[in-house]
């Protein structure tokens, strides 16, 4: 897997009661990012799409929300299936 950079700086997000933990480099149009709630009861995994232009910039509502470790687990497992597999190339 790659190594990747995380930024260690904490974040309060402004729409939701929750923290960013880490934010790895962009993919794309997409961030990927850990998240906490503020009473640290909950961490989740948001993959979303984020927008940059003359009408609007932030977080859309195009991605996902991860929040069981088997949901990871089932990502990685397909994602490693379509790289060994040659699907995309």
């Amino acid at each position: 897997m790659a190594d990747y950079n995380m930024k260690k700086d904490v974040k309060q997000s402004t729409a939701t009661s929750s923290m960013v933990i880490r934010e790895w480099p962009s993919v794309g149009k997409y961030r990927i990012r850990a998240i906490r709630s503020v009473d640290g009861k909950m961490c989740s995994i948001d993959i979303r799409e984020y927008v940059s232009n003359d009408e609007f910039e932030g977080f859309t509502r195009r991605g996902l929300r991860l929040v069981k470790l088997s949901e990871v687990k089932a990502l990685i497992k397909a994602l490693s299936y379509v790289v060994e597999s040659g699907v995309i190339v």
